[in-house]
């Protein structure tokens, strides 16, 4: 029982498991190890037509670089567990360090496999993601529950104060606003024309003057949900993201803007 309750403390796996694999492999512990990973990875192929829609979404942010991963299970007891926290971790640094390619390579595909055999849970590491800024810094912000994580690229000196505040405020409100695009300026023209279809075929009847008019103030009211910086602050309704930002490059002395930003939301 001895030589159970050790392989049990290194693998995790249940006590019949472990005496199993040590009568399957005459007692030789590298062996039980394999052989426990082994089953763990072929029990887990019969947990894929499950769904894992639980999870959480985790970061790893240096000043000018920052990555961010979002895993999946299907319980929120076992997205809650340390192990699946540490592994989201491992995740999130990999793809910090060696890009977006970490989420298909086998060896993380693996080890997903390994912690579903154990805790015997269908997991999923569903994208990842690495943004640099090769001027400014990386904004981010992870909600509470970390089911929401947001990486911006912010052009600006991070070691002012009000900069530094700019950027998480800025992070805080893609999370909560769900913009899609920066500006108006970056949105593909397919994007807009399918838009101004729904917009014209919504007016049909209308007489094409007031068509035009109507049309030109739902687009701008598109304008308001979809581009962070049309958007209302909402730390000050009064005041247009864009017109925050540029008071905030106004009495730091520089020019601050966001150039980029990427939101993941769970199963989003």
């Amino acid at each position: 029982m001895e030589q159970v309750k050790k392989l049990r403390e290194m693998t995790g796996a249940g006590v019949m498991d472990c005496k199993k694999a040590l009568e399957a492999t005459e007692g030789d512990f590298p062996k039980a190890i394999e052989f426990l990973r082994r089953k763990g990875i072929a029990a887990s192929a019969n947990r894929e037509a499950r769904e894992a829609k639980e999870g959480l979404i985790t970061l790893y942010v240096q000043d000018h670089q920052g990555a961010m991963v979002e895993l999946n299970c299907e319980t929120d007891f076992v997205a809650r567990t340390e192990d699946f926290q540490k592994l989201a971790a491992e995740f999130a640094k990999k793809v910090f360090d060696a890009g977006e390619k970490v989420v298909s390579q086998e060896e993380s595909l693996n080890r997903v496999r390994e912690l579903s055999g154990k805790v015997g849970e269908k997991m999923v590491l569903r994208r990842g993601v690495r943004l640099e800024a090769k001027e400014g810094f990386i904004a981010f912000y992870l909600h509470s529950n970390k089911k929401i994580g947001v990486l911006a690229v912010v052009q600006g000196n991070k070691s002012n104060e009000a900069v530094n505040l700019c950027g998480k405020d800025i992070a805080m409100q893609i999370a909560a606003s769900r913009a899609l695009f920066v500006s108006r300026e970056e949105i593909p023209t397919e994007i807009l024309e399918r838009e101004r279809e729904v917009f014209h075929t919504e007016m049909a009847g209308k007489p094409r003057e007031i068509q035009e008019k109507i049309i030109q103030g739902k687009s701008e009211k598109w304008f308001e949900e979809v581009c962070l910086l049309d958007q209302r602050f909402i730390k000050n309704e009064d005041l247009k993201v864009k017109d925050y930002v540029a008071e905030i490059g106004q009495k730091a002395g520089q020019k601050v803007t966001v150039r980029r930003f990427v939101r993941f939301e769970l199963g989003g």
